[in-house]
């Protein structure tokens, strides 16, 4: 089964269920009991899935290595059995409601958490150009799935949400030996060890603390159930449909510089028409800080397969998760702790969000006026040199190891010295070589290293 024609609909059931089991209140129909335990079960969600981010961070390169660990996949199917908790709940005796929504919030947000990774795992293996496609497709069906299911009369929008998290993992272990096949033979590098910019991770941390706030405010405000889903399906898929206007006519994908710049309108605009308007306004507030929330969130997954073949691993992604969605958390429990009854200092918080925002992007700006937001950073050798080579593998077709010989060569290594780095033999390293310049026709060493000089050089 093609990888192609299963990732966006696995990603995009995923996203589906979290549409409909967390930024609605379909599974808790009984009035007297949504608000208490939907908040609950949301918090307790969130929480758990941002510790099972904080382990595949902690543990990205054995967890992507050792894919012979078959235990990831059974905790979606966890999740399943937490859903099913979490449904039968509000129709439980009074006393087990409470532990019921407990256990199956505990068990949707590890199983989440872990699946999110795992698919991550097989979408590095896409090519950049590759990810948009599969983004927008992705983004559309969790918007088809939540559509086609949030308004059935019950128990039908309950079995979806119980089937929904399964089928993504099931349509996941399908495609999975591309993955494994791909991260067997890139086993053997060694991570970048390049640092994790924090610039990135405060705007990020600051975009999901702002949704966060947001988010509680309107539940306990405006008592919002089905229409907030709604609200946040027409941001992503506004922002679906810029991403793909912006793709198609460029061709390339959006940058975080780029999306920094657009962050930071929407996030203050928001900010400011809660501020000087009021709660009647709440609901523009939160399109537009949704909307700077889900640019950061598609392109997370955007930049995946680029920084993967840059760094060989996925703590990049799992940690930009780990910021954005922390950041969510934060933003839950500051509100229900400390604002709920202390509204005054809600518009407070708000702007000292938006001036951190504002001064992070400063201090990257003064730094490099031209790559302000890159996901990793720029001044290194070694990085310069890893651009070129992806810029030649997209241009003439490398194979991935084919790559790893490439990028060796063009540092000027000796053929012994590949061969013991990439632990190859000498037929093997031959037939890359000879591979290589084919590709890229070329006759000599002198002409690789001149050909990595020009593509440096033009960028």
């Amino acid at each position: 089964m093609k990888k192609e024609n299963v990732c966006f609909l696995g990603i995009g059931l995923y996203w589906g269920w979290v549409f409909l089991a967390c930024l609605s209140k379909v599974l808790f129909p009984a009035e007297e009991t949504a608000t208490m335990y939907f908040l609950l079960n949301e918090l307790l969600s969130l929480v758990f899935y941002v510790l099972a981010l904080l382990f595949a961070t902690v543990t990205a390169r054995s967890f992507m290595v050792n894919h012979v660990r078959r235990w990831p996949y059974v905790l979606p199917f966890l999740a399943a059995f937490g859903t099913i908790l979490v449904v039968i709940a509000p129709y439980a005796p009074e006393p087990l409601i409470l532990s019921l929504v407990i256990i199956g919030s505990v068990l949707t947000g590890l199983g989440s958490g872990v699946l999110l990774v795992i698919w991550a795992r097989v979408f590095v293996t896409f090519k950049s150009e590759e990810a948009p496609r599969q983004i927008i497709l992705a983004l559309f069906t969790a918007i088809a799935v939540f559509l086609l299911t949030a308004f059935l009369p019950r128990p039908l929008p309950d079995i979806a949400a119980i089937l929904l998290l399964p089928v993504s993992c099931v349509l996941c272990i399908l495609v999975r030996w591309d993955a494994d096949q791909t991260i067997e033979e890139q086993s053997h590098l060694v991570p970048s060890g390049l640092p994790y910019p924090w610039k990135l991770g405060v705007g990020l941390l600051s975009t999901g603390f702002a949704f966060g706030l947001l988010f509680g405010l309107t539940l306990t405000d405006m008592q919002m159930g089905t229409e907030l889903a709604l609200i946040c399906l027409l941001v992503n898929g506004c922002i679906g449909i810029a991403v793909l206007i912006y793709t198609s006519v460029t061709g390339r994908n959006i940058g975080f510089s780029s999306a920094y710049m657009a962050i930071l309108p929407l996030l203050g605009v928001g900010f400011l028409v809660l501020t000087a308007l009021g709660t009647p306004f709440l609901l523009v507030s939160l399109f537009l800080v949704r909307a700077g929330y889900s640019l950061f969130d598609t392109l997370v997954w955007l930049q995946l397969p680029k920084v993967y073949r840059m760094t060989h691993s996925i703590k990049g992604f799992t940690a930009s998760r780990l910021c954005l969605d922390g950041g969510v958390v934060l933003g839950l429990v500051l509100f229900y702790v400390l604002l709920v009854d202390r509204p005054f200092l809600l518009n407070f918080i708000l702007l000292g969000t938006a001036a951190v925002f504002l001064l992070t992007l400063t201090i990257s700006l003064n730094e490099n006026p031209t790559h302000a937001w890159h996901l990793l950073p720029v001044s290194s050798k070694s990085y310069r040199y890893q651009q070129a080579c992806e810029m030649i593998r997209e241009r003439h077709g490398l194979t991935n190891r084919e790559v790893d010989v490439l990028s060796l060569l063009a540092r000027g290594r000796s053929g012994s010295y590949v061969r013991e780095k990439l632990c190859i033999s000498q037929n093997t390293f031959q037939t890359h070589s000879r591979n290589i310049y084919r590709k890229l026709n070329i006759h000599s060493r002198e002409d690789l290293i001149k050909l990595f000089d020009e593509v440096i050089n033009s960028r």
